[in-house]
C-alpha cells in the first residue's frame, strides 16, 4: 500500500521535476532538484528515484546527495509533504520491514588509487620528530664551522659563547 502512495505523490510532482521519466515499474529518472545537473547541456538527467524493499529513494548521481522520497517532497513542496505524511500514516500500523542500508564500498572505491598508495607510504609527522633527531641536528646549528648552514645562520653563538650568563 504504501508504494501505491509514493508513485501517487511522485507522480503528483512529476510537473515540477524536469525531464521526468519513467524507466520501469519503480525507477524514475529526472535532472535532480537539488544540484540542477549540468550547466552545459539541458539533456542530462540524472536523479533517480527507485524501489528498496517497501521504500522509495532518491539519489542523485551528480551529485552524490541521497535521501527518502518523503524528504525529497519535503524539499521541492512542504505542504504536499504534509498529505504525503498523513496519507501515508493514516492508518497508524508501523511498517514491519525496515530498509537496511549497505553501507560496505563498491568495487571502485576498493581499489587503492596511486594517491592512496603515496598516502600510505607517507610517514606521519610524530615519527619524524623525535628527541633524537633534534639533538642530531643541533650540532648543526651550535657549531657553523661545519658549513652545513647558509652564512646567514654563522651568526648564531654556541650557548657556550653567549654573553648573557645564566
Amino acid at each position: 500500500m504504501s508504494s501505491y502512495i509514493d508513485i501517487k505523490f511522485l507522480n503528483l510532482l512529476s510537473t515540477r521535476l524536469e525531464k521526468f521519466k519513467r524507466k520501469s515499474e519503480f525507477l524514475y529518472n529526472f535532472r535532480c532538484p537539488h544540484c540542477g545537473d549540468s550547466k552545459k547541456s539541458s539533456t542530462k538527467a540524472r536523479g533517480f528515484v527507485y524501489r528498496k524493499k517497501s521504500d522509495m529513494f532518491f539519489k542523485c548521481h551528480n551529485c552524490g546527495m541521497g535521501q527518502t522520497l518523503g524528504n525529497l517532497i519535503k524539499f521541492l513542496d512542504p505542504t504536499m509533504h504534509k498529505e504525503y505524511v498523513f496519507e501515508r500514516f493514516k492508518e497508524g500500523k508501523v511498517q514491519e520491514e525496515k530498509p537496511e542500508f549497505d553501507f560496505t564500498p563498491s568495487k571502485v572505491l576498493k581499489k587503492k588509487t596511486a594517491y592512496d598508495r603515496i598516502l600510505d607510504e607517507l610517514v606521519s609527522f610524530d615519527k619524524l620528530v623525535t628527541a633524537k633527531s633534534f639533538k642530531a641536528m643541533s650540532h648543526l646549528f651550535l657549531n657553523p664551522s661545519l658549513g652545513a648552514l647558509p652564512s646567514y645562520k654563522k651568526d648564531i653563538k654556541a650557548p657556550n659563547e653567549c654573553p648573557i650568563k645564566i
